[in-house]
């Protein structure tokens, strides 16, 4: 997967933003907030920014925040997130809304002019995570780790660190591959 670009209103402290994030690699987030006079960078929104990538994909973030309180208390409307990836370089886009105007508290999951949106936000979210090739678990155990969320992974039981590795490697492209030549030996 490769971020294109991403579009948040009202989420968390970030007010409006609009990211190319095309062709960046590896990225420093550093923040200035403007709020206050104190001179450092909490509460610039640093983490809301990761955290709205975790969010539109999953529609969970890593501090486990609850689903209304994402959107940002100061705003008068909803949250919406949008992001732009691609897989295999086929482009996509996910939009994810809380209360809000358009998308109320809906996943709308596009590829180019096909709308790849089922009946429901779990049906959705079963086939982008089907798309992505990993789950929450997996995402936030090798994508990316929020602060303190590194020790998640460490502090996992050895099976649970296995089936989160398995997914990472794709390993169950093997199983299918043995299942398979063990049905042809059987005819």
């Amino acid at each position: 997967m490769k971020l294109q670009s991403i579009s948040i209103q009202n989420f968390l402290s970030i007010g409006d933003i609009e990211l190319d994030l095309s062709g960046r690699g590896l990225v420093l987030i550093n923040g200035v907030n403007r709020d206050t006079v104190s001179g450092d960078s909490n509460g610039a929104g640093k983490s809301s920014l990761l955290e709205a990538v975790v969010w539109v994909l999953y529609g969970k973030t890593l501090r486990e925040i609850p689903a209304d309180a994402v959107v940002n208390r100061f705003s008068t409307g909803g949250t919406m997130v949008q992001l732009n990836f691609t897989v295999g370089g086929t482009g996509y886009q996910v939009i994810r809304a809380r209360k809000h105007d358009q998308y109320n508290n809906g996943l709308v999951l596009l590829c180019g002019d096909d709308d790849l949106t089922l009946g429901t936000v779990k049906q959705t979210q079963e086939r982008l995570e089907l798309l992505l090739g990993m789950d929450f678990t997996t995402f936030t155990s090798s994508i990316i780790f929020g602060q303190g969320y590194a020790s998640v992974f460490t502090t996992m039981k050895d099976s649970d660190r296995k089936e989160v590795l398995e997914k990472i490697l794709e390993l169950h492209v093997f199983s299918q591959c043995l299942d398979e030549v063990k049905q042809d030996y059987r005819v």
